[in-house]
């Protein structure tokens, strides 16, 4: 069964937030419609906090919390997509020298991997060896009882095979 790639996500949040200023501005807009006059800066900032000033405290309370949500979605956002292309990097990477050892098998490629890099995951050799998740756990335990490589189950996040050392 083929997994589905994962779209960025930081480019959706961040319009979101670019939504959520404009509706945040046009609010104050609408609130001071009354009180701008011409291109005064300095008595539009004045009015802008008069307007903040003049909300009620749970306005603020949820003026706040929407921005810190927002920026906590970015970061979350950027983490993932840096996350999910270091992922395509190490797949390409897997099938680039899978390709160049063409008379090998694909454990002999492998380990020979796994020299270079001193650990991966298995979710990483299942989709670059193009095997099901069953195939890439048997191969890694190969290598474990040949006292090659260490199976390593952390408490959270995905199992990794590491070199033996």
């Amino acid at each position: 069964m083929a997994e589905k790639e994962r779209k960025p996500v930081f480019a959706k949040i961040l319009i979101i937030a670019g939504i959520s200023l404009i509706a945040n501005i046009a609010f104050f807009v609408y609130s001071l419609k009354s009180n701008l006059t011409g291109y005064s800066v300095s008595s539009l900032s004045e009015s802008f906090f008069a307007a903040y000033n003049g909300i009620s405290s749970m306005s603020k309370i949820f003026l706040v919390v929407q921005w810190v949500f927002l920026f906590i979605a970015l970061l979350f956002g950027l983490m993932s997509d840096r996350r999910a292309r270091g992922k395509s990097v190490e797949i390409s990477e897997i099938q680039a020298i899978k390709l160049k050892g063409k008379s090998s098998t694909d454990l002999d490629t492998l380990y020979t991997i796994l020299q270079q890099k001193k650990k991966i995951r298995l979710s990483t050799i299942s989709k670059g060896f193009g095997v099901s998740g069953d195939v890439a756990r048997e191969w890694c335990e190969i290598l474990e009882s040949g006292s090659l490589a260490i199976i390593d189950y952390p408490g959270v996040g995905e199992p990794t095979l590491k070199i033996a050392d």
